[in-house]
């Protein structure tokens, strides 16, 4: 699906925006768990557009999601080695690119 075609701008497009402010009138009291509710919605239907695009692109968007989520969990535990731990996080994004 391109962000050209009509099913992403009449479908897909759409439904994210409706589905997502939906979400928002959840009578959900906690403000931080309604946010973590749109975040995951917005992340599966993230997930699905880069499956439809070809199921090989969903396994390269996880690892860097994957590659991103603990570096940045590493980074904060990091005391004293943030750089290294930052260096290592972008190496690995770029090689993902460069492959």
């Amino acid at each position: 699906m391109l962000f050209s075609s009509i099913l992403f701008l009449w479908v897909f497009l759409p439904s994210v925006f409706v589905v997502n402010y939906l979400i928002g009138l959840l009578p959900i009291e906690s403000k931080r768990k309604k946010t973590k509710i749109k975040n995951t919605f917005l992340l599966i239907a993230s997930l699905v557009f880069y499956a439809w695009g070809g199921f090989y692109y969903l396994f390269l968007m996880l690892s860097v999601i994957l590659i991103n989520y603990f570096g940045g969990l590493l980074l904060k535990a990091a005391e004293e080695r943030k750089r290294l731990v930052l260096t290592i996080t972008i190496i690995l994004n770029l090689a993902l690119l460069f492959y």
